[in-house]
């Protein structure tokens, strides 16, 4: 009986060690699209708008700054929340 109940613990123990590892697999993924979307492109976009911005221009017929106040305080905080859904909706429940 013991050995029984050993392999049954030893089994499940296996399946969710492979969820777990599968789960931290995605997790990375996600987390360099994280940092690569919301950390690199918006302060390389921030840099080149203010180069533009000092040289005088307009992106498609709006003002170089209220791009910038639409991408820091609209866009990057709900992209990020996005990204808080697609954790929450990825994890594993159980």
């Amino acid at each position: 009986m013991k050995k029984f109940f050993q392999g049954i613990t030893d089994h499940l123990f296996q399946k969710r060690s492979l969820q777990v590892q599968s789960f931290l697999d995605s997790l990375g993924i996600i987390a360099e699209t994280y940092v690569l979307m919301l950390i690199a492109f918006p302060l390389m976009l921030i840099v080149m708008l203010s180069i533009m911005a000092s040289i005088g221009g307009s992106l498609g017929g709006v003002d170089v700054f209220s791009f910038m106040y639409l991408m820091a305080f609209i866009l990057i905080p709900i992209c990020g929340v996005m990204f808080l859904f697609i954790l929450d909706s990825m994890q594993p429940k159980g």
